[in-house]
Formats: structure tokens, sequence, C-alpha cells
């Protein structure tokens, strides 16, 4: 699943792996996270540390820095194999380290995926990433792979989640206040969280609470922008959809004409 940062792409899959009977109401998945620095080497290693491997000495006696690409694969989808058989579930949360800024996936996890033996189309683990994956029927077909994207709230989302956050917790706005924060929402569930918080506060008004939520959001984008600051054709699309103007993809892509093809996967 991909999806902004902090948009809630964990609880999405958690929820939907809760309703379909994959995982008991309040069992917690075993969650690793991998950055571009991190390996397939390290992916090995973290998923034996786990203490599930009934193969000791396959680690003893291996050295995976030598170890052809297509044993490390095998190993890997081993490991992955009797951790679930085991009752658990694996969430990667992946910052390009599966799923590239180019959007193409690395070329030992599609091996890894296609090599899976999975009779019942039974969900073996999880990726969460904040980089789309194109071209994904190139190589894989349904029964292999299940792909979702996580959008922002749009505004009746939004809106929806607010009133239900509120009712939860039993606060009471004027309609005036409700449209002021409503007004400042961009579409992350954490934002709306916390603003929820800051009601909840007895020591703010309803102008320090907006202040704040302001604040939070400046914040949160100053993060965001931050992923993209080596990535110059990023960085040009950022600036020019900051404009605050309408722009069709015929003109986006006349703009940057000599480099449609990575306009697609920025």
């Amino acid at each position: 699943m991909s999806g902004l940062p902090k948009v809630g792409k964990q609880k999405f899959i958690k929820k939907m792996l809760k309703d379909y009977n994959i995982i008991e109401e309040h069992y917690k998945p075993i969650i690793l996270n991998f950055d571009r620095r991190d390996s397939i080497e390290d992916l090995i290693s973290r998923l034996h540390s786990l203490g599930y491997s009934k193969n000791e000495s396959l680690f003893e006696n291996t050295n995976l820095i030598d170890t052809p690409m297509s044993t490390k694969i095998n190993i890997c989808r081993d490991l992955i194999y009797e951790l679930r058989s085991c009752g658990e579930m694996l969430f990667i949360l992946d910052n390009q380290f599966i799923f590239k800024n180019n959007g193409e996936a690395s070329n030992w996890f599609i091996e890894l995926i296609k090599g899976i033996k999975n009779k019942d189309n039974e969900i073996v683990f999880c990726v969460t990433s904040t980089t789309k994956f194109i071209n994904r029927s190139k190589f894989f077909n349904n029964n292999e792979i299940l792909y979702l994207s996580l959008n922002e709230f749009n505004k009746i989302d939004r809106k929806n989640y607010f009133e239900r956050l509120l009712n939860i917790y039993d606060i009471s706005l004027s309609k005036k206040d409700f449209d002021d924060l409503l007004d400042i929402f961009s579409g992350m569930p954490e934002q709306i969280r916390f603003s929820i918080n800051l009601l909840l506060s007895k020591d703010l008004t309803i102008t320090q609470c907006i202040e704040n939520v302001i604040a939070y959001n400046k914040n949160s984008s100053q993060l965001l922008i931050s992923e993209y600051e080596n990535n110059t054709l990023a960085m040009q699309l950022l600036k020019l959809l900051s404009m605050g103007e309408f722009f069709s993809y015929s003109l986006i892509y006349t703009l940057f004409e000599d480099k449609q093809d990575e306009v697609k996967t920025t």
C-alpha cells in the first residue's frame, strides 16, 4: 500500500486484515522499518533475529554478502514462511528500500514475490510505502500482489471524521469554530486527531487551538518537502503546484516536455 506519510496506511491494513479474520482483533503485527540504505541482507538479518527460524546452522555457516542473490531470496522467503506458519503477520515500512523514488520495485523483491507458493491467495506479508508502485501489471498478476493507494481525506471525509471524533470525546463546538477548524485541515487524519487533543486541553482557547493546528500544518509540510529536496524535478513540480492554480496533466506534460516519463512517476 502506498500513500503520504501519516495518512493511516497501517491502520487501514490492520482493519482490513481484522475484517477478513486474517488477524485477531487485538493482534499486533511484527513491524520492521527499512530505508534506501538497507539491503536484502539487512532484511534477512532482522527476520532471523526475530527468533522464529528453525535453521540456526544456516546462518552460522553463511556469509550473506558472498551468497548468490537467488539463494538470498530463497532464504528471505523461507524466513517469511516460518514467520507466517507461527501465526505472525509481517509489516514492512518501506522508505525507498523496496519501492524506489521512480516507482520501480527492487528486482529481488519481484523475484521474492513471484516465488511465493500461495494456493489459497493468502496474504503472506504487508508493505506500506510512501512511493507509488508503477508498472506492477508488468511483473505481477492479480493473484501475486494486492496493491492499494491510500489518498488523504477529501473535504467530506475530513468533516465526517472530525464530527465522529468530536462525538466520541463529547466535545461541543459552535458552527463557526467547527468551520474555522475544518477550513485549515489538509486531509491528514493525524492532523485532525492533533486538533482533538488540543480541544481536550482546558488551558487553550479556540483561537489558540487554531494557531497550534496552523503551526502543526507548517511543520508537517516542511517535513514532507524535505523528503524531496534532493529531487530537482519533484521540487520544480511542488513549486508549480504551490502557486494555487489548477493545472491540467496536458499542461504539466507540455511544461516538462523532455521529462514526461519522470513526471508520471514523481
